[in-house]
């Protein structure tokens, strides 16, 4: 996949389910766990530079609860039918440890 987000947009891939003693994602709710597939470059401050985001293709994170009406994401899928997320770094939560296993 050859894509290239803008500005402080991620693409996200979601997680179905983490096993973990820290992180519990209940079933009823839409998965909120992701990989980063791809960044931009990052936004512009008040003087035009570009500020670099802070995660990185490769790491996992969690975003906003996307139950809530308030917070849909854009969704696009590739040619093999894969589902991917579009958002901005200020919907990640926090990006988890290496440790964490994936189901």
């Amino acid at each position: 996949m050859n894509l290239q987000p803008l500005r402080d947009r991620i693409l996200v891939k979601p997680i179905d389910r983490v096993k973990s003693s820290i992180v519990a994602v209940v079933m009823s709710e839409n998965p909120n766990i992701g990989e980063i597939v791809a960044i931009g470059p990052g936004k512009r401050d008040k003087k035009g530079r570009v500020v670099p985001l802070v995660v990185k293709p490769g790491d996992r994170i969690r975003f906003g609860d996307t139950t809530q009406n308030h917070l849909s994401f854009p969704e696009w899928r590739d040619e093999n039918g894969e589902k991917f997320l579009l958002m901005k770094e200020a919907d990640v939560c926090w990006v988890m440890d290496d440790e964490l296993s994936v189901a």
